[in-house]
């Protein structure tokens, strides 16, 4: 089991504002379950949901009753896979670079200290702790530091999260309405 990241925290905000409510993501989380990069094959349903106007639960079970819910756009599947096989190198590369990252003692412990400092942070300015704004400050003193053991391991805070082939769309092959990306309609006029 991997740790939520930015983007798993960004994809839920962007659903629910695509109008889908948890049920509707968990319904997608289903789907998605088993598969080699579960986050990405929900970007792909939600997305191709969206776009064919299945947005509640209702909606959901009467596409299903027809047949079309869990199906809508497989016949896109060449697509899909192109999409989810670029997500997955990008996805790839950032975890590898992590995973090298952390065999530095030193990068092990600041990292160690964020997420630390990250979690208590939360919780601060959650019950609205004077002590948040100083514990902010630490955290950009702590990220400073972590960008400098990176520098000299020879890499950025870049290279430790997904850089998609794709910066409208992420990869995914739909834009933030849910409509094909420009992307993809590239791909599509050349076949």
């Amino acid at each position: 089991m991997r740790h939520v990241i930015k983007t798993d925290r960004d994809n839920l905000l962007l659903w629910e504002s695509w109008g889908f409510d948890r049920e509707m993501i968990l319904n997608a989380a289903a789907l998605s379950a088993g598969t080699a990069k579960p986050a990405a094959y929900m970007m792909g349903v939600l997305s191709r949901w969206k776009s064919d106007g299945i947005i509640t639960k209702a909606e959901y079970e009467a596409a299903k009753a027809a047949g079309g819910a869990e199906n809508a756009g497989w016949d896109k599947s060449r697509i899909e896979k192109h999409y989810s096989d670029l997500r997955h190198a990008a996805e790839d590369r950032a975890e590898k670079a992590e995973k090298i990252c952390m065999t530095d003692p030193g990068y092990r412990e600041i990292s160690g200290k964020i997420s630390a400092l990250t979690r208590k942070l939360a919780f601060a300015e959650v019950n609205g702790d004077a002590s948040a704004e100083d514990m902010n400050d630490e955290l950009e003193g702590l990220e400073d530091e972590k960008e400098r053991i990176l520098s000299e391991l020879g890499y950025t805070g870049e290279d430790l999260v997904p850089q998609y082939s794709c910066k409208l769309c992420g990869d995914t092959g739909y834009d933030d309405k849910g409509r094909p990306c420009l992307c993809m309609k590239r791909l599509l006029g050349e076949k």
